[in-house]
Protein backbone atom coordinates (compact mmCIF):
# COMPACT_ATOMS: atom_id res chain seq x y z
CA UNK A 1 0.00 0.00 0.00
CA UNK A 2 1.37 3.42 -0.72
CA UNK A 3 0.24 6.57 0.63
CA UNK A 4 -1.36 9.25 -1.87
CA UNK A 5 2.38 10.73 -1.99
CA UNK A 6 3.87 7.93 -3.17
CA UNK A 7 6.80 8.34 -1.21
CA UNK A 8 5.80 6.55 1.38
CA UNK A 9 4.45 2.42 2.13
CA UNK A 10 4.31 -0.78 2.84
CA UNK A 11 4.74 -4.41 1.30
CA UNK A 12 3.57 -7.44 3.09
CA UNK A 13 3.39 -11.00 2.07
CA UNK A 14 5.02 -14.61 2.64
CA UNK A 15 8.68 -15.55 3.20
CA UNK A 16 9.82 -19.35 3.50
CA UNK A 17 13.40 -20.09 4.79
CA UNK A 18 14.88 -23.43 3.66
CA UNK A 19 17.86 -24.85 6.36
CA UNK A 20 20.91 -26.21 4.14
CA UNK A 21 20.62 -29.64 3.27
CA UNK A 22 18.08 -31.08 5.52
CA UNK A 23 14.86 -29.73 3.48
CA UNK A 24 13.16 -28.75 6.95
CA UNK A 25 11.46 -25.35 5.76
CA UNK A 26 10.30 -22.71 8.05
CA UNK A 27 7.43 -20.12 6.93
CA UNK A 28 6.19 -16.95 7.51
CA UNK A 29 4.60 -13.31 6.57
CA UNK A 30 7.01 -10.08 6.81
CA UNK A 31 5.93 -6.48 6.95
CA UNK A 32 8.11 -4.09 5.41
CA UNK A 33 7.92 0.12 5.26
CA UNK A 34 9.34 1.58 2.83
CA UNK A 35 10.34 5.39 2.20
CA UNK A 36 11.38 6.94 -1.33
CA UNK A 37 14.65 8.80 -1.12
CA UNK A 38 15.95 12.06 -2.72
CA UNK A 39 17.12 10.11 -5.50
CA UNK A 40 14.32 8.34 -6.30
CA UNK A 41 15.53 4.84 -4.83
CA UNK A 42 13.63 2.94 -2.27
CA UNK A 43 14.96 2.26 1.09
CA UNK A 44 13.48 -0.21 3.89
CA UNK A 45 13.13 1.75 7.02
CA UNK A 46 11.49 -1.05 9.01
CA UNK A 47 11.41 -4.56 8.44
CA UNK A 48 9.49 -7.23 10.39
CA UNK A 49 7.79 -10.72 10.22
CA UNK A 50 6.45 -13.19 12.24
CA UNK A 51 6.42 -17.44 11.81
CA UNK A 52 3.56 -19.83 11.39
CA UNK A 53 2.85 -23.12 9.74
CA UNK A 54 2.64 -24.11 5.98
CA UNK A 55 0.28 -21.73 4.18
CA UNK A 56 -1.88 -23.07 1.42
CA UNK A 57 -1.27 -21.50 -2.06
CA UNK A 58 -3.21 -18.10 -2.62
CA UNK A 59 -6.29 -17.82 -4.58
CA UNK A 60 -7.46 -14.86 -4.00
CA UNK A 61 -7.07 -11.15 -5.98
CA UNK A 62 -4.02 -9.00 -5.67
CA UNK A 63 -5.06 -5.72 -3.70
CA UNK A 64 -4.41 -2.62 -5.42
CA UNK A 65 -4.87 0.69 -5.08
CA UNK A 66 -7.17 3.29 -6.92
CA UNK A 67 -5.83 6.43 -8.38
CA UNK A 68 -4.13 9.05 -5.73
CA UNK A 69 -5.73 11.95 -4.96
CA UNK A 70 -3.82 15.86 -4.66
CA UNK A 71 -2.59 16.43 -1.09
CA UNK A 72 -1.26 19.12 1.15
CA UNK A 73 1.80 18.24 3.26
CA UNK A 74 0.94 17.80 6.64
CA UNK A 75 3.48 19.01 9.51
CA UNK A 76 5.55 15.82 10.17
CA UNK A 77 5.67 16.76 13.90
CA UNK A 78 1.98 17.28 14.68
CA UNK A 79 0.94 14.47 12.38
CA UNK A 80 3.36 11.83 14.10
CA UNK A 81 2.05 13.54 17.81
CA UNK A 82 -1.74 12.83 16.66
CA UNK A 83 -0.43 8.88 15.72
CA UNK A 84 0.90 8.39 18.51
CA UNK A 85 -1.99 9.97 20.94
CA UNK A 86 -4.17 7.30 18.95
CA UNK A 87 -1.46 4.72 19.86
CA UNK A 88 -1.70 5.79 23.32
CA UNK A 89 -5.80 5.77 23.33
CA UNK A 90 -5.68 2.42 21.52
CA UNK A 91 -3.65 1.10 24.50
CA UNK A 92 -6.05 2.87 27.41
CA UNK A 93 -9.11 1.27 25.46
CA UNK A 94 -7.14 -2.32 25.59
CA UNK A 95 -6.94 -1.77 29.29
CA UNK A 96 -10.05 -0.98 30.28
CA UNK A 97 -12.63 -2.66 27.64
CA UNK A 98 -9.88 -5.69 26.47
CA UNK A 99 -8.29 -5.91 23.07
CA UNK A 100 -10.66 -7.16 21.36
CA UNK A 101 -13.05 -4.22 22.17
CA UNK A 102 -10.80 -1.75 21.30
CA UNK A 103 -9.46 -3.39 18.37
CA UNK A 104 -13.06 -2.72 16.86
CA UNK A 105 -13.10 0.56 17.67
CA UNK A 106 -9.41 1.40 16.27
CA UNK A 107 -9.40 -0.73 13.52
CA UNK A 108 -10.32 -0.03 9.75
CA UNK A 109 -12.77 -2.74 8.52
CA UNK A 110 -9.77 -4.62 6.42
CA UNK A 111 -7.10 -4.98 9.08
CA UNK A 112 -5.16 -7.76 9.45
CA UNK A 113 -4.19 -9.55 12.80
CA UNK A 114 -0.36 -10.74 12.72
CA UNK A 115 0.80 -13.51 15.33
CA UNK A 116 3.58 -15.45 15.39
CA UNK A 117 1.80 -19.07 14.71
CA UNK A 118 -0.83 -18.03 12.82
CA UNK A 119 -1.32 -17.29 9.26
CA UNK A 120 -2.08 -13.05 8.80
CA UNK A 121 -6.21 -13.27 9.40
CA UNK A 122 -8.32 -10.21 8.59
CA UNK A 123 -10.45 -11.17 11.45
CA UNK A 124 -11.42 -9.65 14.88
CA UNK A 125 -9.22 -10.65 18.05
CA UNK A 126 -11.17 -12.62 20.53
CA UNK A 127 -11.39 -12.20 24.34
CA UNK A 128 -8.04 -14.86 24.22
CA UNK A 129 -6.00 -12.15 23.20
CA UNK A 130 -6.46 -10.62 27.30
CA UNK A 131 -5.49 -7.59 28.57
CA UNK A 132 -2.97 -5.43 26.24
CA UNK A 133 -1.03 -2.53 27.51
CA UNK A 134 1.65 -0.49 25.52
CA UNK A 135 3.26 2.93 25.18
CA UNK A 136 4.81 3.61 21.67
CA UNK A 137 8.48 4.49 21.21
CA UNK A 138 8.33 6.10 18.17
CA UNK A 139 6.19 6.59 14.90
CA UNK A 140 6.48 7.99 11.13
CA UNK A 141 3.78 9.50 9.11
CA UNK A 142 3.82 9.96 4.64
CA UNK A 143 3.90 13.35 4.00
CA UNK A 144 0.53 13.26 3.13
CA UNK A 145 -0.06 12.34 7.22
CA UNK A 146 -2.38 9.22 5.66
CA UNK A 147 -0.34 6.48 6.06
CA UNK A 148 2.23 5.80 8.89
CA UNK A 149 3.35 3.39 11.65
CA UNK A 150 3.77 2.99 15.53
CA UNK A 151 5.96 0.40 17.44
CA UNK A 152 6.86 -0.01 21.28
CA UNK A 153 7.13 -2.80 23.76
CA UNK A 154 3.24 -4.29 24.65
CA UNK A 155 2.49 -5.92 28.09
CA UNK A 156 0.12 -8.80 27.80
CA UNK A 157 -1.83 -9.81 30.77
CA UNK A 158 -3.93 -13.38 30.25
CA UNK A 159 -5.85 -15.17 32.50
CA UNK A 160 -3.86 -17.01 35.28
CA UNK A 161 -0.43 -15.86 33.71
CA UNK A 162 2.49 -13.55 34.78
CA UNK A 163 2.49 -10.06 32.42
CA UNK A 164 4.47 -10.72 29.53
CA UNK A 165 6.15 -7.71 27.24
CA UNK A 166 6.25 -8.54 23.69
CA UNK A 167 7.44 -5.85 20.66
CA UNK A 168 4.58 -4.67 18.39
CA UNK A 169 4.51 -3.14 14.94
CA UNK A 170 1.33 -1.51 13.49
CA UNK A 171 0.77 0.12 10.53
CA UNK A 172 -2.20 3.30 10.10
CA UNK A 173 -4.12 4.78 7.92
CA UNK A 174 -6.15 7.98 8.13
CA UNK A 175 -8.85 8.55 5.03
CA UNK A 176 -9.70 12.47 5.04
CA UNK A 177 -11.70 13.71 7.57
CA UNK A 178 -11.38 10.14 9.74
CA UNK A 179 -9.33 8.87 12.82
CA UNK A 180 -6.30 7.14 12.37
CA UNK A 181 -6.80 3.37 12.23
CA UNK A 182 -4.63 0.40 12.20
CA UNK A 183 -4.51 -1.50 9.10
CA UNK A 184 -1.74 -4.24 10.56
CA UNK A 185 -1.91 -5.31 13.94
CA UNK A 186 1.35 -7.69 14.50
CA UNK A 187 2.64 -8.56 17.27
CA UNK A 188 5.85 -10.67 18.13
CA UNK A 189 5.09 -13.18 21.05
CA UNK A 190 6.74 -16.08 21.31
CA UNK A 191 5.83 -19.27 20.87
CA UNK A 192 4.80 -21.79 23.85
Amino acid sequence: MLAETGEFGFTTGPWVYEQDGTGKKTYGHYVSVWRKQADGTWRVILDVGIAHQEPKPHTGDVETRGERREFKPVDQVESRRALMKADREFSRASATQGFAKAFAAHASSDARLYRTGSLPARTEPTEEEGIRTWEPEAAEVSSAGDLGYTYGTQEVQLPDQAKKPFPYVRIWRRKPGDDWKTVIDLHLEEED
